[in-house]
C-alpha cells in the first residue's frame, strides 16, 4: 500500500496533547524526585570505582555532536542534487538513487537545523546550572538568559541528547529495520550525558522528546510542499519508488567497480579508518598508555629536547630536518623536471604522460600538504604527547577526532611525517612495473616515522595509524579521480 504523507497536525491534535502532557509529567517527576540524587550517585560513586564506565561514556558522547552530522547531510544533499542536475542536463533524466540521496540528506540537514535552533533558544531562555555547577560550587536551578561562556548554565534540555534522538527517528522513517539499534544508541548517548556529569536526567528527556518530535513535526507538515516527495511504503518512508532505488544503486556500484580498479581496496581502508577510530574514541586512554611505554626519567626516549648530550641533541633534529626535505623535494622536482621535459624539450629524457607528473604533483601538495598538514593538523588543535600535563607539559589531552584549543598550529592530529612516505604510493600506482617496490617503500618508511615519531613524543598512536590510513586512502581516490578524469576525455594517461 503506497500513500503520499500528508498529515497535518489538526489530524493529531489529541496525540500530540496527550503526548505533551504524558512528557511533561515525566519532566516533572523526574526534576523533582530523581535529578539530583541519581546524578550524584553517578558522579561521586559509580564512576569513580570504575574507571572503564567513563571512557566507555566518554567515547559514546561523541556521537551526540551534531556538527558531523550537519556538515555530511548538508553536503550530500547539496552534492548529490549537483550531481543529479548535471546527469539530467546531459543524459535528460536524473538517478532516483541519487535524488534519494539528495533528498535524504536534504531532510537530515532541516531536522538537525529545526531541533538545534528550538535546543539552543531553550537552553539560553531557561538557564539551567549544570550538575557540574552543582557538585563543585553548590549551584542548582535556573538562571534565565544566563549568558555563561563555558555553558555551564545550558543544562536543559540536552543538545547531545536532541541529536542523537532526531538522527536514529530521522533515519529510523528511512530504515525501519534498523529503528531499534539506531534508539539504543541514542539512548546510550544520552545516558552518557548523566554519567559524565553534563546533565540531569531529565534534561535527557526533554532533549530526546525534542529531538524526535522535530522530526515527525517536519513530516507532518507535509515535506512534499517544500520540494520532497515523501512516500510511505510498508511502514517505511521513502523519497521514491524502493525497487527503482535498489536497481539503480546496484547498478551504479557496478560501474563504480569496473571503472575503479581499487574500489575493494578504498572499501577495505575505509572500514579500517572507522574501526580505528571506534576504538580510540572508545579507549581514549589507550593513546597515552602507549606513549607511556616511551617516556622514562621525565623524557621520551628520543626527544631532542633536553638530551645531555648537545651533539646528539642537534644530530637527530638535523637528520630528522633533512630526511623530511629530502623527501618533500623529490617528487616535487621530479614532477616538475617531468612537466617542463614533456612540454619544452619534447620528451628528451622521461617518456611518460605530462598527464603522470601533474598527478604526482598535485597528489603530494593536496594530500599531506594540503588535507593533512592544511586541515586536520591546522584545525584540529590536539596537543602533542610531550606538551600535555601526563609526560611534564601544561596542556590538557585530548582524544582522537575531538577539536581542541590546545594547540594552535602544527598540532599532533594527524601525523605529517607518516603522511609524507604514505603518499609515495602514489609511484607504484602509476608507474606499475615499480609497484612492489613502491608499496614496500612506503610501508616500511610509514612504519619507521610513525615509530619515530612515537618515540619522540611528537605524536599519539591514533595520529600516526589514522595518518597512514587516511592518507592511502586519501592517494588511491585522487589517482582515480584524475585517472577517470583523463580517460573520459580521452586524454593520454
Amino acid at each position: 500500500m503506497v500513500r503520499v504523507l500528508r498529515p497535518r497536525l489538526a489530524e493529531m491534535k489529541k496525540e500530540v496533547i496527550l503526548g505533551g502532557l504524558i512528557g511533561v509529567l515525566a519532566l516533572l517527576g523526574l526534576m523533582v524526585f530523581v535529578d539530583h540524587p541519581l546524578s550524584w550517585y553517578l558522579a561521586n560513586e559509580l564512576v569513580p570505582q570504575f574507571d572503564r564506565v567513563g571512557a566507555f561514556f566518554s567515547g559514546i558522547t561523541l556521537l551526540g555532536d551534531s556538527l558531523a552530522y550537519v556538515i555530511v547531510s548538508l553536503l550530500a544533499g547539496i552534492g548529490f542534487a549537483l550531481i543529479g542536475y548535471l546527469k539530467k542536463h546531459s543524459t535528460g533524466h536524473n538517478s532516483p538513487a541519487v535524488r534519494w540521496i539528495s533528498q535524504g540528506g536534504f531532510f537530515l540537514f532541516l531536522v538537525l537545523l529545526i531541533s538545534g535552533i528550538v535546543v539552543n533558544l531553550l537552553k539560553i531562555m531557561i538557564g539551567r546550572a549544570r550538575p557540574r555547577q552543582w557538585f563543585e560550587e553548590s549551584i542548582t536551578g535556573f538562571y534565565p538568559f544566563n549568558f555563561n561562556a563555558f555553558g555551564d548554565f545550558y543544562a536543559f534540555p540536552s543538545g547531545h541528547s536532541a541529536t542523537a534522538f532526531a538522527m536514529a527517528a530521522a533515519i529510523g522513517l528511512l530504515f525501519p529495520r534498523h529503528r531499534s539499534w539506531l534508539y539504543l544508541v541514542a539512548g546510550l548517548v544520552a545516558i552518557s550525558r548523566v554519567v559524565l556529569g553534563a546533565h540531569f536526567p531529565s534534561d535527557i528527556l526533554a532533549g530526546a522528546l525534542l529531538g524526535v518530535g522535530s522530526v515527525y513535526l517536519i513530516r507532518a507538515l507535509s515535506l512534499r510542499q517544500s520540494g520532497f516527495r515523501l512516500k510511505l511504503i510498508d511502514g517505511r518512508l521513502l523519497f521514491s519508488d524502493q525497487q527503482t532505488i535498489k536497481a539503480d544503486i546496484l547498478s551504479w556500484v557496478e560501474g563504480c567497480a569496473l571503472r575503479v580498479h581499487h574500489l575493494k581496496t578504498l572499501g577495505w581502508l575505509f572500514l579500517a579508518i572507522l574501526l580505528v577510530s571506534l576504538v580510540f574514541i572508545l579507549f581514549p586512554g589507550l593513546d597515552k598508555a602507549v606513549s607511556g611505554q616511551f617516556w622514562d626519567e621525565g623524557r621520551f626516549l628520543l626527544q631532542a629536547r633536553g638530551m645531555k648530550s648537545p651533539l646528539l641533541e642537534q644530530s637527530i633534529f638535523l637528520s630528522r630536518e633533512i630526511l623530511n626535505l629530502s623527501m618533500t623535494l623529490f617528487p616535487v622536482l621530479f614532477g616538475l623536471a617531468g612537466i617542463v621535459d614533456r612540454l619544452f624539450l619534447g620528451s628528451l629524457v622521461l617518456k611518460a604522460p605530462v598527464s603522470h607528473y601533474f598527478t604526482l604533483l598535485f597528489t603530494f601538495l593536496l594530500v599531506p600538504g594540503g588535507v593533512i598538514n592544511g586541515i586536520f593538523k591546522g584545525l584540529w588543535g590536539r596537543a602533542r604527547p610531550e606538551s600535555i600535563t601526563e609526560f611534564g607539559g601544561s596542556l590538557d589531552f585530548t582524544p582522537a577526532w575531538v577539536i581542541s584549543d590546545q594547540c594552535q598550529a602544527n598540532c599532533s592530529f594527524v601525523s605529517g611525517e607518516v603522511a609524507l612516505p604514505v603518499t609515495y604510493l602514489i609511484f607504484g600506482l602509476i608507474y606499475t612495473s615499480i609497484k612492489k617496490t613502491a608499496y614496500t617503500l612506503a610501508l616500511f618508511f610509514g612504519l619507521l616515522y610513525g615509530l619515530m615519531r612515537l618515540m619522540q613524543g611528537g605524536h599519539f598512536l591514533s595520529d600516526v595509524l589514522l595518518s597512514g590510513l587516511m592518507t592511502a586512502f586519501l592517494v588511491i581516490t585522487f589517482y582515480e579521480g584524475v585517472k577517470g578524469f583523463c580517460q573520459r576525455r580521452g586524454w593520454v594517461f
